[in-house]
């Protein structure tokens, strides 16, 4: 029924189907002209992790002569700073030096100021793909006439998932949907496992086109401390674009950090009330009639697919 349905719409793509877990995949094809592609790292603190995360970027099923640009903060670790020296006498990668302090929008916008390709992967310095066909799939999906960003199902070391989408109301903020739960955990009718429409995904490993980017104007760089991707992916949902999640495409988050399981300083939890009541302030509609991805049966508050109040 899939195969038939894409053929009558003229979308060139292969069904792949699980009859075990009642899943089906749609693989799209690369059209015949072949896409240019850029890959914008965000160092973080860790040159072990940022050398695992360029390995599996290399080799990764991509476009030939694909550029990686790694933006690296100059006032963080000195060892980054090295590898960078590293990674350009070797001519892996062109390092982008960032100063100031730490705000991933800013460096996300930097990175995306160097590259003039027409999709633009932005994925943190601490991220493994674990599927060497990952980023091609990623790719694929966000060719898509209708879709703007497409992001993955990203893991803790510990097989646990860090992120499936993101869904605005829990906690009075947003958040990533299927936190803590186990890699294989289903979701509700799969959610977790399959490719879906979501409001937002993680700045952690997300496919942008670049033509999305430039309507919406690029990440707002006052969200320093959180939200700065959710409200990227709703602007660029405002312009017209779909933001595709994609569980079928993994990657392994390996800083000590990742998730926000370290402590913010009191500095950094007094930004992060600012940035909340920030996206309040620019999407309050999403607050009052609920997230347009989730059923309203489900919780509002929970990203675990609970049933919400009988009313």
């Amino acid at each position: 029924v899939l195969a038939n349905h894409l053929r009558r719409n003229g979308i060139d793509a292969l069904v792949l189907a699980d009859v075990s877990d009642r899943l089906y995949t749609v693989r799209y094809r690369m059209p015949d002209e072949t896409p240019t592609l850029s890959v914008v790292v965000l160092a973080g603190d860790d040159a072990s992790l940022l050398d695992a995360c360029l390995s599996s970027i290399e080799q990764s099923v991509i476009p030939r002569d694909t550029p990686i640009y790694v933006v690296v903060n100059q006032e963080t670790s000195r060892d980054v700073v090295v590898y960078g020296e590293h990674l350009v006498r070797k001519n892996r990668a062109k390092v982008i030096a960032y100063q100031g302090s730490s705000n991933r929008a800013a460096m996300a916008n930097l990175g995306f100021s160097q590259s003039t390709s027409d999709y633009v992967l932005v994925v943190d310095g601490d991220v493994e793909f674990a599927d060497p066909e990952a980023l091609n799939c990623m790719l694929t999906h966000c060719i898509r006439e209708d879709v703007g960003i497409v992001g993955a199902k990203t893991l803790f070391a510990d097989d646990t998932i860090r992120h499936a989408g993101m869904m605005v109301g829990p906690y009075e903020s947003a958040s990533e949907i299927g936190a803590n739960m186990p890699r294989s955990a289903r979701g509700y009718l799969g959610r977790l496992q399959c490719a879906s429409n979501v409001s937002a995904v993680s700045l952690s490993a997300m496919m942008v086109k670049r033509a999305a980017y430039d309507s919406a104007k690029g990440f707002d760089e006052r969200f320093q401390v959180c939200n700065c991707d959710v409200d990227f992916c709703l602007k660029v949902a405002k312009e017209g674009y779909l933001i595709a999640y994609n569980g079928g495409v993994e990657a392994y988050r390996k800083g000590s950090d990742s998730g926000g399981r370290s402590a913010l300083t009191k500095k950094q939890q007094l930004r992060a009330e600012r940035e909340k009541a920030f996206l309040h302030y620019r999407w309050p509609h999403l607050f009052v009639d609920g997230d347009p991805y989730m059923s309203s049966c489900l919780d509002p508050r929970a990203p675990y697919f609970l049933l919400g109040p009988v009313q």
